[in-house]
């Protein structure tokens, strides 16, 4: 976000839209700093440790540098896992049906 003065003398405020997400701290005080619908927000991040830090009261640069989403470490959610993985089964084609067939099978017929 920017404020520029226009022709009329009245103050434009300009967001950069788009911007959600992990970008590079663009004020320079910490690593990345979480923005929000255009917005920077106070959750800011230096390596892996994450931490509240409200933005400076300063314009931002006009382009936002986002980070990386790959690296070492990063495994995209494909090591996360449900509480209840260990006792969860997928559910097979027979099971779901059956409910749905046993109520077809208490409506009378005409």
């Amino acid at each position: 976000m920017r404020f520029e003065r226009g022709d009329s003398g009245r103050t434009l405020m300009i967001v950069i839209l788009g911007a959600i997400g992990w970008y590079r701290d663009p004020y320079g005080v910490h690593e990345d700093r979480y923005f929000s619908q255009g917005f920077p927000t106070k959750l800011v991040r230096d390596g892996s440790v994450e931490s509240y830090d409200p933005p400076p009261g300063r314009f931002l640069p006009e382009l936002l540098v986002p980070v990386p989403l790959a690296g070492p470490g990063v495994l995209n959610g494909t090591d996360l896992r449900r509480a209840d993985d260990a006792t969860r089964k997928p559910p097979g084609r027979r099971t779901a049906m059956r409910p749905v067939l046993s109520v077809f099978e208490q409506i009378p017929l005409a």
